[in-house]
C-alpha cells in the first residue's frame, strides 16, 4: 500500500526574509508523496517572485487580497488535492524526518478514506 498524498500549505504574506528556509526544509522531506503549496495573501514584497524563481516544484495559490492566516488556510484546504493537508506558517522549518513520522501517526489514527482532506496546523516539531 502506498502512502497517502499530503499537501503542506504554507501561508505567506510578505515573507521574503523567512520563506526560503521554510520551503528548503519541506522540500528536503523524505515523505514521498508530499506536495508543497504556498498560499500568498497578496504580498507586496518579492516573496512570490523568489518562490517562482527558486522553487519550481512549489505550487503557488494567490488569494488576491490578504485573507489572514485563517482565510489563507481555508483557501489552501479547498485547493489541496490530497488525503491530508498540513498548515505551516512561513517562518517555521521542518526537522529532517519529522514530516514522515508525523504523517505516519496521523494516518494510523485517522481513517483518511472517509475524508477528502483534513487540516492539521503544527509547529513542525519545535
Amino acid at each position: 500500500m502506498s502512502v497517502p498524498r499530503v499537501t503542506a500549505v504554507v501561508i505567506n504574506w510578505n515573507g521574503t526574509s523567512v520563506i526560503q528556509a521554510c520551503l528548503e526544509s519541506l522540500i528536503a522531506s523524505t515523505y514521498e508523496r508530499l506536495t508543497v503549496m504556498v498560499v500568498d495573501n497578496a504580498s507586496d514584497d518579492d516573496s512570490v517572485r523568489l518562490i517562482e524563481d527558486r522553487y519550481p516544484t512549489v505550487r503557488i495559490e494567490r488569494t488576491g487580497k490578504n485573507l489572514g492566516y485563517a482565510g489563507g488556510a481555508n483557501h489552501g484546504l479547498r485547493a489541496a488535492q490530497a488525503a491530508g493537508t498540513v498548515g505551516v506558517r512561513n517562518y517555521l522549518r521542518s526537522r529532517p524526518g519529522w514530516f514522515r513520522k508525523f504523517a505516519a501517526r496521523i494516518f494510523m489514527v485517522w481513517d483518511m478514506s472517509s475524508h477528502r482532506s483534513s487540516w492539521v496546523s503544527t509547529t513542525l516539531g519545535r
